[in-house]
């Protein structure tokens, strides 16, 4: 589409037979522009400084002594940047004959609409009116019904500044939304004679769009209905949008790509949005603060400026770009963009910050740069602070660029980065954050996921869920600057893990972890089997479980850990019992997980003087069930041990072997227990035990906690540290 620039003739100007200088102009005009030409002919660019109206017809010496007569009494058009020039005939909403109030407490609706349709009188025609809002408060209430949309013109909304007009949308408005242009694209029809050459310039489709500057909207968080406060519906170009200001609107703030009296294309083009602040605005997924759609056949949105935004307290999505119709997004520019969740999320939500494409979508949200990004806190519940939705190949996004971006905020609830599809996106991150359970890198399978970029620019430490398929995508993890060879490892800080995919409390990903776990497993069949506990590990496999700190799983199926630091390297239907530090094997079971298994102990005990020790799992002394090899739990009910104690004298020269093999007959109650010696003790020592005698260690029943008792009695007069450490062995059946 061509640009060029305003030319705006006063009615009283073509009535004069006198030279008089265009104008007035709005400031926002490029003096020395070039005048583009049409479709329909060429012609030498005009000079529009030099221009002056002389018998009706516009003439601009020095540009080849071209001069153009307008078809009609007024024009309206953009400069060559896409920028708007608002006519200087503008309709005063406070003036006869609308005479609004804007007091705060007056129902101004009837005043606007009236307003509204005086404007769209001028649809089809070159003039493009400008509704002034005076400083004040304007209340729009529900006495005009919903306010008519600006259809098939370009009309444009002024205010005095922000926090000096406002519009008040009250809880009597009916909705669905407060301004609206539809189809704004089509200025009239005909075609501007170029004098004396023959030529034309045409004009149709060489138009201003909408504007919106230099006012404030407030809504009220009550209302029954939604609203959106602003809403391009259909096809509209030349958008220009600034200082503008949206608060507690319960709808969404902006919208674009929303079909109404089009049904066949809703998308914008060639536009600007600049200064923009959307608060607490949004209604859940359906209503985001910033919804970016496009809907039907045709282009995408494309050749967007977005610059300067502030979204503060979303409720909903941040910013949501999606593509339903069968075009792709080109040539979206966006610098330095907030958006900050509510603090704590005291509203539950699980929507994202920014939210690129859909799983409804049906073409890409491609071709998006985004410089200077800052995403705080993150919601919940499986939002993220930046989300690729679109999970089909059709519709994954493309080529999208997120350059000095930063995901930050001491609130964090939800992930960092999540990307379900996309191929060709580069990340720039200087930070990332993620909330509890969550990851600040989250990327699905390769089925829609193709090469991602990310340059992490100094950061060194992040949880990246990563689907094993989608590794080779990666093209880059780096940091230290874009171009860094250096792969930044993954740490793992006090309050981060690490998971084969996100916590979704189903049977798919499973219930959250426990902090600093690791859960690589990808298989299960209750969303339980999962590391539940602090600093956990389940290195892969499908349905373990591990239930205690520090238990450690490597592999395998249906192995379940419950004892703290107890451990597993793979097999099927191993079980601990709750058996402190217990490492178990088993390749399959009878009955019950457990029922045919290896198992090994550690227990140790120190004394320092003549006092027996007994040698339990955590070295304590202390008797229990989970620290002295249990063989309760309703299984387990024999087992044949193979018991070897080595003591070493920690202050002068001297070691002591002991070697015994057992067996215990363990049931269902403490007292039908029995230990029986299957072997021969063998014993010896050197040194300063060389004078221990089998008499020194002793193994006996302990039938309330159905385990082995290992005591160690030291050589009477001792004052020597004597550390005595037992190894168990045993084959667990029944």
């Amino acid at each position: 589409m061509a640009r060029f620039l305003t030319i705006l003739l006063a009615s009283t100007a073509l009535a004069s037979a006198q030279p008089a200088p265009v104008g007035p102009v709005d400031h926002r005009e490029i003096p020395n522009a070039p005048l583009l030409g049409g479709s329909n002919g060429t012609f030498t660019p005009l000079q529009p400084g030099n221009c002056q109206i002389v018998n009706g017809a516009l003439n601009c010496p020095g540009s080849g002594g071209s001069t153009i007569a307008p078809p009609s009494s007024s024009f309206i058009g953009s400069d060559i940047n896409g920028q708007i020039i608002r006519n200087t005939q503008r309709i005063r909403v406070e003036d006869p004959p609308y005479n609004a109030k804007c007091d705060g407490v007056t129902d101004d609706s009837l005043a606007f609409k009236a307003a509204f349709q005086t404007a769209l009188a001028s649809a089809g025609t070159y003039v493009r009116p400008s509704i002034h809002i005076p400083a004040g408060t304007c209340v729009i209430g529900g006495a005009a019904g919903t306010l008519p949309v600006f259809y098939h013109i370009g009309v444009g909304i002024d205010g005095e500044g922000r926090a000096q007009s406002w519009l008040k949308i009250a809880t009597t408005y009916p909705g669905p939304w407060l301004l609206a242009w539809s189809d704004s694209w089509q200025g009239g029809a005909g075609n501007w004679p170029i004098v004396g050459s023959g030529n034309t310039v045409n004009i149709v489709g060489q138009f201003t769009g909408p504007s919106i500057t230099n006012l404030s909207i407030v809504g009220d968080r009550s209302s029954p209905v939604d609203t959106v406060a602003v809403d391009f519906q259909d096809r509209d170009d030349l958008i220009f949008m600034a200082n503008v200001d949206i608060l507690y609107v319960k709808g969404s703030g902006i919208r674009f790509g929303h079909e109404n009296n089009v049904t066949t294309q809703a998308a914008i083009r060639e536009s600007w949005f600049d200064h923009i602040r959307i608060w607490n605005t949004g209604d859940g997924p359906a209503f985001p603060a910033w919804d970016m759609g496009v809907t039907g056949a045709g282009f995408a949105d494309n050749e967007i400026d977005i610059t300067n935004v502030d979204i503060y307290g979303p409720v909903g999505h941040g910013i949501w770009m999606h593509n339903g119709g069968n075009g792709a997004y080109a040539q979206f520019r966006m610098a330095n963009i907030r958006i900050e969740g509510t603090e704590g999320n005291p509203a539950g939500l699980s929507t994202d910050l920014w939210r690129i494409g859909d799983p409804a979508d049906t073409a890409p949200v491609s071709d998006v740069t985004a410089v200077n990004v800052e995403l705080v806190d993150a919601y919940g519940g499986g939002g993220s602070a930046l989300h690729f939705a679109s999970n089909t190949t059709a519709s994954r996004a493309f080529n999208d660029r997120f350059l000095s971006a930063q995901v930050s905020g001491g609130l964090v609830q939800g992930n960092g980065v999540k990307i379900d599809g996309g191929r060709n996106l580069w990340m720039q991150f200087s930070n990332l954050n993620h909330g509890a359970g969550m990851a600040d890198i989250v990327i699905a399978s390769s089925a829609t996921v193709g090469l991602i970029n990310f340059d992490l620019m100094g950061v060194t430490t992040y949880v990246a869920n990563i689907d094993p398929t989608s590794v080779g995508n990666v093209h880059t993890l780096l940091y230290g600057g874009l171009g860094t060879a250096a792969q930044a490892p993954v740490y793992l800080s006090a309050s981060q893990v690490i998971a084969g995919c996100p916590p979704d409390n189903t049977t798919t990903c499973g219930n959250a972890r426990g902090v600093g776990a690791v859960d690589l497993q990808m298989t299960r069949t209750g969303a339980a089997q999962v590391a539940q506990v602090a600093s956990s590990t389940i290195g892969g496999g499908g349905l373990n479980v591990a239930q205690n700190s520090y238990a450690t799983i490597a592999g395998g199926f249906n192995n379940s850990l419950s004892g703290q630091y107890s451990a597993s390297p793979g097999g099927r239907q191993c079980g601990d019992s709750q058996r402190y530090g217990t490492f178990c094997f088993a390749s399959g079971e009878f009955a019950n997980q457990g029922d045919a298994q290896l198992a090994h102990a550690v227990m140790r005990g120190r004394t320092v003087d003549t006092t027996p020790v007994r040698l339990v799992g955590d070295g304590s002394g202390a008797a229990s069930t989970t620290l002295c090899f249990n063989q309760g739990n309703g299984h387990n009910n024999t087992a044949a041990y193979s018991v070897t104690v080595s003591i070493t004298d920690a202050t002068n020269a001297g070691h002591y072997a002991y070697h015994q093999p057992l067996l215990m007959s363990s049931w269902d109650t403490a007292v039908s227990e029995t230990l029986l010696a299957i072997g021969t003790a063998q014993a010896g020592g050197t040194g300063t035990l060389s004078a221990l005698t089998t008499g020194a260690i002793s193994i006996t029943n302990d039938g309330p906690n159905r385990c082995p008792n290992i005591t160690f009695t030291p050589p009477a007069g001792n004052t020597d540290t004597l550390d005595a450490v037992a190894v168990i062995t045993a084959a667990e059946s029944g």
